[in-house]
Formats: structure tokens, sequence, C-alpha cells
């Protein structure tokens, strides 16, 4: 009988009002650049719905999830816990991040290969970060070893980064959704690169717990529409 108590007075707390308060965690990407868009939208069909949202790199985000800290994270690494689910739900791509400035702009002019690029003072994320991973994963591909480069900064901050590169400090590997709208005011170039190495996205959560309607919905929400937007992911 106690089990049963138990158990019906979590369903309460499930459909209660705090139900539609959700709990998440975010990775840089997708905090900055994914989730604002997203949940705006979400918002519109269910304005009934509010998010406590904590920012933090992908290893802290896990941490959290695994702690029951917060309900579901975001992250931009895949979360290989036997405790909890991963699913991906959206795609990136690494790009070289570098100052619009005339140097670079005539490398580019000139197609320098990346190996040259990557002989330029260099910009590196902190190591929990998923960019950072999917980062190391090419320089690997490419055989260029993280310490033979010219690191000149290392920061867990995406918008230090993006500012450094702006005022011509280096160039970073990074995600294209950090810098995209960067590239498209002219603030930085971009540099593509040549490499099956893609960057994922992935919705997180314990196996056992117990998910609230309204986060369940937003999940099932966001899987079917970026399912619909691959292309551009």
């Amino acid at each position: 009988v106690r089990i049963l108590e138990t158990k019906d007075a979590a369903l309460e707390d499930l459909n209660g009002p705090e139900a539609q308060l959700l709990h998440i965690g975010a990775s840089t990407i997708p905090s900055g650049y994914l989730l604002p868009e997203l949940l705006s939208s979400y918002r519109q069909k269910h304005p009934e719905v509010c998010f406590s949202i904590y920012q933090g790199d992908s290893r802290e985000i896990i941490e959290k999830v695994l702690d029951g800290s917060i309900e579901v994270g975001f992250i931009g690494k895949d979360n290989t816990s036997p405790k909890c689910v991963s699913i991906p739900f959206c795609k990136d791509r690494l790009v070289i991040a570098a100052p619009a400035n005339a140097h670079f702009l005539k490398l580019r002019s000139q197609k320098c290969d990346i190996q040259t690029l990557l002989k330029e003072p260099v910009i590196l994320r902190e190591q929990g970060s998923g960019t950072q991973k999917a980062a190391d994963l090419y320089l690997e591909e490419m055989g260029i070893k993280r310490s033979s480069l010219n690191t000149v900064a290392e920061t867990n901050d995406l918008e230090a980064i993006r500012k450094m590169i702006i005022n011509g400090i280096g160039i970073s590997i990074c995600s294209y959704f950090s810098v995209q709208e960067l590239e498209k005011q002219g603030q930085i170039i971009v540099f593509p690169l040549k490499t099956d190495i893609a960057r994922k996205f992935y919705i997180t959560y314990l196996k056992g717990r117990i998910l609230k309607p309204a986060l369940q919905s937003l999940i099932r929400w966001i899987r079917e529409k970026e399912s619909g937007n691959r292309s551009s992911c």
C-alpha cells in the first residue's frame, strides 16, 4: 500500500502546477544558439510552460543529469552513461573561424590548406567542451598533435573566443552555429573543414526518471521539428 501511495503522490506532483516548470541543462552551443529559438517557438503553442535553464559544459550537464538536479540536458557530446538515455537531435559542422583582416582574406583567396592555416595562432576551448572534443578528433585525423599548435589562449568562455577572433588574436576550430551570424556580418571569415567528423547534439535524461508530461511533449516536439530540418543542422 505504501508503494502505491508513493506512486500516486509522484503522479500528483507530475500533474500539479510545478509540472509546468521544466528544469533544463544545456551546454554552450545549445544554450546560446539552439534553445532560444526552439523554446520560443514551443512556448507559442504552450505558453503555460516555463523553463529554469542551467548552462555549463557538456561534462557538467551530464553530472547534473546523473545527480538529478536537472530533468533533461541538451549537450554537445554523447552521454555514454548506462544510467542515461541519449538521443541525437541535431547536427552541426566544424569550421575554422578567422579574423576578417587582410592576412586571412589573402590566405582564403590563395586557397590555403588547413595544415598551413593551423600554424597560425590558435585559440582552444576547455577540455569539457563537446566542440573541443570534436576538434581534437579532427586534429588526430589530420595527424596534428595538439601540443604542436601555436596556442595563444584557452578558455571555457565561447563569447571571449568569438571576440578574440574578431580582434585578430587568433583562429579557432568552432561550431558553425556559434559563428554563422558573425560571418554574415563580415566580422570573421570561415574556412570549411573537409571531414566526416560531424558535431552532434544530444538530449539526455535518466533512464529511470518519470518525465513530466510537459517535458515529454517538449522532447517530442524538438525531435519532430529537427527531424524535418536536417538539411540545416
